[in-house]
């Protein structure tokens, strides 16, 4: 008797003990917007704002909008640790009927839970250094926009950060930080050395479920230097573990893929994670692309990346 009634007081310990952790996610996990006036200039930042197609890599044609963000000179928020800090926000299509990336808000939406500028920077801050963080998912971060009058909120995007460095190329390159001083070497060079000492961590096959990647090795690499309109450029590829989750998307792994421009951020992009099936069953289950899963990491491989409209 005595054991059943410790059994039972255990069992109701853990149910109550999933009950609270299931809560508390639910209340941490809330959805969070930046608001983007499109029709003003802003003192404290400055928008670099990119279409990109999905045709050219996934052969369905989609809409990618790439908001990247950086603090102005002349802001109240500019100083030494914010200088090399872009905070990209990319509004991705749903696939439903509508195909639009927004829905027309009737007034500034101020019910809503809004983030400042100067919240962001820290929150990029304390993302990028690794420092204690609250719970953080990159999907849980919209975009409110105002344009022409008028105001619109993201159907589907999600944040990241980023840091510009320059630095001499002796020196590690840290996750979340665009190093443009670096050797050169590409996706394919990399498997090959991989392949080469048969290494375990190989985030290189997109489709590999049972991949287990130590994420001590993430980075981003460079691959290139390029020229697109005259303009100094620069292409990287992220080196980051694939299906890393199990019930959602693999969003920490953001643009897989993209191509940098000083003074105008990332102009260039791959969005594997989001167009690669299958897809968890929470989502809408529409195809996502066009394109077979050989081609898919065909494409990984060669690096192929959507190319802003605006730079074609």
């Amino acid at each position: 008797m005595k054991k059943y009634l410790i059994q039972t007081v255990m069992n109701k310990s853990v149910l109550i003990s999933f009950i609270l952790l299931l809560f508390s996610q639910l209340v941490i996990a809330k959805t969070s917007y930046f608001f983007l006036d499109l029709d003003n200039d802003i003192e404290s930042y400055s928008i670099n704002a990119y279409t990109l197609n999905t045709k050219e890599l996934y052969n369905i044609d989609k809409e990618v909008i790439l908001y990247n963000i950086s603090v102005n000179s002349k802001g109240n928020l500019h100083s030494s640790q914010y200088n090399n800090l872009i905070i990209l926000f990319s509004v991705l299509p749903t696939f439903d009927e509508s195909n639009s990336l927004w829905i027309e808000l009737n007034d500034f939406p101020s019910t809503l839970d809004l983030i400042s500028f100067k919240d962001l920077c820290i929150l990029a801050e304390n993302r990028i250094l690794g420092a204690n963080s609250p719970y953080f998912h990159p999907n849980n971060y919209q975009v409110i926009t105002k344009k022409n009058g008028k105001y619109f909120k993201s159907k589907n995007a999600f944040v990241q950060f980023f840091l510009i460095e320059d630095l001499p190329v002796e020196l590690n390159v840290p996750k979340s930080t665009i190093q443009l001083n670096q050797n050169h070497i590409s996706i394919y060079e990399m498997e090959k050395i991989h392949d080469k000492y048969n290494l375990n961590y190989s985030p290189f096959n997109p489709f590999d479920y049972s991949n287990l990647f130590d994420n001590r090795f993430e980075r981003f690499y460079l691959s290139k230097k390029l020229t697109i309109q005259g303009m100094n450029a620069y292409k990287f590829w992220s080196f980051k573990a694939w299906n890393s989750e199990i019930d959602d998307l693999d969003w920490d792994r953001g643009v897989d893929r993209f191509i940098y421009i000083p003074g105008k951020g990332i102009v260039a992009a791959s969005l594997d994670f989001y167009f690669k099936d299958p897809l968890p069953k929470a989502y809408p289950r529409l195809p996502r692309r066009a394109i077979d899963n050989q081609t898919f990491k065909n494409n990984v491989i060669s690096e192929k990346v959507m190319l802003a409209e605006e730079l074609k």
